[in-house]
């Protein structure tokens, strides 16, 4: 998803729209973790099959190992610090806890640092039936680094064969269907499902970062629209994190046309507005870092507690909700500056070199 900055005006406002799409598809992501039923048939059509294509758009074969010790960095660091960073806020909020309303706190401490420990080494976004055996709790939205890291091997390992566009397909399939009967830590069928997706991205690249053909995008809201309707009719819906996919390859076309689209728009706010665009911009170049410091304070934040307070002052439940969205934001934001201005996170998140910390 780390996009190499460009020379001429015309690669910068490409990437511009394209970090854009990536803001509004950090925005669902928050929005979607609030549990909002309905509106996340919405948001799940599109947000993370959304960075799957996009970090696509820019995939480029390499060696191997080069490869892997590069994703690594970007990938597998800040997700093994997210993991020790939540062990620790965790140990924190079960040591207040204990000490206000009394109990075993050595105990408390323990349960808690083996809970998430655990749920960091499996890697799981949403189920917890690790071949059939039920752990209670699973790592959350940063399945998808590791889901990213292992579809970006696949990729670029099986792109370098003749056939291999078909194996990444049939991968997907396999990880699909697998789902269905047991589940494999580390995101492993997420990932395959995100290779084709990565896959996708790679060979509709020219066509996604020039939309030109106005036809094309309204085909595109077309089929996003009739894909929408058949899921809130059924009352299904696509989701990556735990490889479900009720209508198969409709749910993939309908998740890429909904991409399509929100490049669209991220095109149109970059074109019209300048406020709007510059946030859009920023949220989605810092993306990697939302999404860790929001798992934080998905996980952690007593958001329960604040609901019931504010609930109490007679304030409606959807401005509530409005409320805490914004909440969200303004934290991830501000871990986002916090990050840009401490070396060592600038480092743990592929802002800075090694060398330039010395």
């Amino acid at each position: 998803m780390i996009l190499e900055s460009q020379s001429n005006c015309c690669e910068k406002q490409r990437l511009d729209y394209i970090d854009a799409a990536k803001g509004i598809g950090m925005l669902a992501v928050i929005l979607g973790h609030m549990g909002i039923d309905k509106l996340n048939i919405f948001l799940f059509s599109f947000h993370m099959p959304l960075f799957f294509i996009l970090s696509g758009l820019f995939f480029r074969i390499k060696d191997n190992r080069i490869y892997t010790s590069k994703r690594a960095k970007q990938l597998l660091v800040p997700y093994i610090f997210t993991c020790v960073c939540i062990i620790i806020l965790a140990v924190l909020r079960v040591s207040i806890s204990q000490v206000l309303y009394g109990g075993g706190l050595l105990e408390s401490i323990s349960r808690s640092v083996i809970k998430w420990s655990v749920a960091g080494l499996l890697g799981s976004g949403s189920r917890i039936d690790y071949f059939g055996i039920n752990f209670d709790f699973f790592i959350g939205a940063i399945w998808f680094l590791l889901a990213l890291f292992w579809a970006g091997l696949i990729v670029n390992f099986l792109l370098k064969y003749k056939y291999g566009s078909i194996l990444i397909i049939i991968l997907g399939g396999i990880g699909l269907v697998s789902a269905r009967f047991i589940w494999l830590p580390f995101s492993i069928q997420p990932a395959t499902v995100g290779a084709v997706f990565i896959l996708i991205g790679y060979e509709l690249r020219d066509k996604l970062l020039y939309l030109k053909n106005s036809r094309v995008v309204i085909v595109c809201f077309c089929f996003w629209l009739v894909y929408l309707i058949l899921c809130y009719l059924t009352d299904t819906q696509l989701s990556i994190a735990s490889a479900i996919f009720p209508w198969w390859i409709i749910d993939f076309i309908g998740a890429t046309a909904a991409t399509i689209c929100i490049v669209w728009i991220s095109d149109m706010i970059c074109r019209i507005t300048t406020i709007t665009k510059n946030f859009l911009v920023w949220f989605g170049r810092n993306s990697l870092i939302v999404l860790c410091f929001h798992l934080m304070e998905l996980n952690l934040f007593p958001w329960g507690g604040v609901k019931s307070f504010i609930h109490s002052l007679g304030v409606p439940s959807p401005l509530i909700l409005i409320i805490i969205y914004i909440a969200k934001i303004i934290f991830v934001c501000i871990a986002v500056i916090l990050v840009h201005n401490i070396k060592v996170l600038r480092y743990v998140f592929s802002l800075e070199s090694p060398k330039k910390l010395n």
